[in-house]
This record gives C-alpha cells, structure tokens and sequence, in this order.
C-alpha cells in the first residue's frame, strides 16, 4: 500500500521532472492541491516536506 501523501509527491516530482513545473515555478497552494488530490491540506503538507527533504523544491511562507 502507498502512503497518500507520497503518491502526491511522486505525482508533483514527475510534473517537475517533465518541466510542467519549471525552476523558480510557484507551485499551486495548499488548499489547490489538496482539493486536486481530495486530501486534507496536512497531506499536502506531508508530500511538500518530501519534495523538499528531496531537493526538489523550496518552501516560503506568506509569500
């Protein structure tokens, strides 16, 4: 069984991967992929933190 919250970092790290997501690209907020996914925005939370542990993205707040 996969975790929710790795499917939707598997998902976002191929979208990067294919330049769907371009470097320095905003990626769509929490509540946008968490409606997207129909997960909770702690999900979300989750898979973002994977992405970044993983190099893959950075993380700002309120910006």
């Amino acid at each position: 069984m996969i975790v929710k919250h790795r499917q939707i970092a598997s998902e976002l790290a191929e979208r990067i991967r294919r330049g769907e997501i371009g470097n320095r690209d905003r990626l769509p907020g929490e509540l946008e992929l968490a409606e997207e996914f129909s997960v909770s925005r702690g999900t979300v939370r989750q898979a973002l933190a994977t992405l970044q542990q993983n190099g893959l993205i950075e993380t700002s707040t309120g910006t």
